[in-house]
């Protein structure tokens, strides 16, 4: 959006680079398989692609440009899921970066700057360094091309909350919970709750 705003955009040459976009993260983001949510931030690494094609749209790229400019977005994906047991900012960095680097591929795509064309499948490409877990965990290539019935923004789901989907049974609960006291803060001496198997951390057991 940033970038349509400076180029002077209507407001379908802009909603039609965000659909592409969603597009790409999802295709390439349901690709990736578990192995590599294990490590990588999906964020992080699908959304540089997404990012790419929504600035590609954009900036009306060509389709050789907008192999170049995906191809040097992947080239770029990254965002260890590290951050998740620290109490630290940078998740918030790994949307950024996914942003600025499919921006900053697409723009220099647009000048003839070369990527890479198999960024995806090739023998050192980003299915085989960050998602062959080596344990049977494989990633899909297929879902990537596989055809569909229509755009996949439509089966893409908004957080209500800005926080992962894990703790948003509890946060609607407690936000129940304060209203039905009149909206103050809760007094209460414990509380037990229950969430997702995937919420608790295997090296943080005591979350």
């Amino acid at each position: 959006m940033a970038l349509a705003r400076t180029r002077g955009l209507a407001a379908h040459q802009v909603l039609d680079g965000v659909v592409r976009g969603y597009e790409a993260m999802a295709r390439v983001g349901r690709a990736l398989g578990p192995h590599h949510y294990r490590f990588w931030h999906n964020t992080a690494t699908a959304g540089a692609f997404g990012a790419a094609a929504a600035s590609a749209s954009v900036l009306g790229l060509n389709p050789e440009q907008t192999v170049w400019a995906l191809g040097n977005a992947g080239t770029q994906a990254a965002g260890l899921w590290q951050v998740r047991f620290e109490p630290v900012m940078s998740k918030q960095l790994h949307t950024a970066h996914a942003a600025w680097s499919g921006l900053t591929a697409a723009s220099l795509a647009q000048s003839d700057f070369t990527g890479p064309q198999y960024i995806l499948e090739g023998p050192r490409g980003l299915f085989a360094a960050m998602c062959d877990g080596g344990d049977g965990a494989q990633p899909n290539p297929q879902a990537v091309v596989a055809p569909e019935n229509d755009w996949l923004i439509h089966g893409t789901s908004f957080k209500p909350w800005p926080a992962c989907r894990h703790t948003h049974a509890t946060i609607d609960c407690v936000l129940a919970l304060r209203a039905a006291q009149g909206g103050g803060p809760l007094e209460f001496a414990s509380a037990h709750v229950e969430s997702f198997a995937d919420a608790r951390s295997e090296e943080h057991t005591s979350e």
